[in-house]
């Protein structure tokens, strides 16, 4: 599968093309909740599954790639740059009503 086409801005399309699918599993991991680069390395390696390393690799592409911010012992946050990719990645949907319980 292609991440090239996803979006419109070609500054966004050169970043997609060089994430892999740890780094994606990552991003989306920290969207909803900010968590510890290390909780967050865990989950993704388990979850897709992969090895640990390939999942500390993706963190570290990210990192490079100026999409999330790291400081020791605390969250780690998604940069700007981190949240428009993100959205470009992210299906948007329609908000759809809740129906009653």
């Amino acid at each position: 599968m292609s991440l090239t086409g996803l979006t419109k801005k070609p500054a966004a399309n050169n970043v997609l093309a060089k994430l892999t699918p740890a780094c994606i599993a990552l991003l989306l991991l920290l969207c909803p909740k900010p968590l510890t680069i290390s909780s967050a390395v865990r989950s993704v390696s388990r979850g897709l599954p992969c090895a640990r390393s390939t999942a500390w690799s993706a963190a570290a592409r990210l990192k490079s790639l100026g999409l999330i911010q790291e400081c020791a012992n605390t969250p780690v946050g998604l940069t700007e740059a981190g949240e428009s990719v993100l959205e470009s990645i992210q299906p948007t949907r329609p908000a759809q009503p809740r129906l009653p319980l």
